[in-house]
């Protein structure tokens, strides 16, 4: 049997106003409205909901069970469509985040203490690593990788511009010799971030605006970064690691740029750009605006972040 809302909701109101009149000036109708939607009703159900012999309304016996029926189901709606408007107005819920390993740890984890200090009703489930699903299956409310994600219908928030630093132990460099040109980290043992969608064989540099794709290969790999990290620092190899896993190694020279700026390489550039995605949906609530709105100001207010150690330096 199909269910007309509007039909009960006329019914309801006649009852509780006294009269088909009242209850139109309260749904902006007009009384005839009124009265074709209870008789529609009253149709459907096969029985007569109210005694129309007088001026004054008044319920049958079995108008009188549906009333009190009605009556809590409609005051259930709107208790429900109230707890609603408390996820429209309030940042509250269940926030899921899913974040780069080396990025989460060290900028989105280390974030989160004053941001949940700030908005207690939110409950963060943060997620490390790359996916391995779809976005939305996954139910995750704000993906931040630099990576596009294959749902491309997503709304981007740009969180940092990045640099990829080409580095390596000087103990590296000491015994197999320092690259001069791009081309030369073919003759090197380059150390192989498998965790993006696609194992990281080339590594992309741009001069001026022109992209140069430079194939490499070695004798580690792995998808966790902070594994390269480790052997990086170990002296095993090259690696090509975001500025913010290797600044601060590098200002204390356990580390050093393969290419710093020299008039042979200037203008070589090796970018990318930490995005949030979420979904239209999700862009609506209001933990999800708060939550990107508050990481961004957390980044612009401390412009040092990236030259926090991944490990502690020695």
């Amino acid at each position: 049997m199909p269910y007309d809302l509007d039909s009960v909701y006329a019914f309801v109101k006649a009852v509780n106003a006294g009269s088909f009149s009242a209850a139109a000036r309260e749904l902006g109708v007009t009384p005839s409205a009124v009265s074709k939607q209870i008789g529609r009703l009253e149709d459907r159900l096969g029985v007569a909901l109210l005694n129309r012999t007088t001026r004054k309304l008044s319920l049958t016996e079995a108008g009188g069970v549906y009333f009190e029926s009605c009556s809590r189901s409609l005051s259930g709606i709107e208790d429900a469509e109230q707890i609603i408007s408390q996820f429209r107005n309030e940042p509250q819920g269940l926030l899921k985040v899913s974040v780069p390993q080396g990025f989460g740890r060290l900028h989105v984890a280390r974030f989160l203490p004053q941001f949940l200090t700030l908005y207690p009703k939110i409950r963060i489930d943060l997620i490390f690593g790359r996916l391995n699903s779809h976005f939305i299956d996954e139910s995750i409310d704000v993906l931040i990788q630099t990576v596009d994600p294959p749902d491309t219908n997503l709304i981007v928030r740009h969180l940092a511009s990045i640099d990829r630093i080409t580095c390596a132990a000087p103990s590296y460099l000491e015994q197999h010799g320092t690259p001069k040109t791009l081309d030369d980290l073919t003759h090197h043992n380059c150390l192989l971030f498998t965790g993006s969608t696609s194992p990281e064989r080339q590594w992309v540099y741009y001069v001026g605006q022109k992209e140069k794709k430079v194939r490499v290969s070695g004798n580690f790999q792995t998808n966790h970064l902070e594994a390269i990290y480790t052997a990086l620092i170990g002296g095993v190899g090259i690696a090509h690691m975001p500025d913010y896993n290797v600044t601060a190694a590098l200002e204390a020279g356990t580390l050093r740029s393969v290419f710093p700026i020299n008039p042979s390489t200037r203008g070589l550039r090796a970018p990318l750009t930490m995005n949030a995605y979420y979904s239209q949906a999700a862009g609506q609530l209001p933990k999800v605006k708060v939550f990107i709105d508050s990481l961004i100001a957390h980044l612009k207010a401390n412009p040092d972040w990236r030259r926090q150690p991944l490990f502690p330096v020695d």
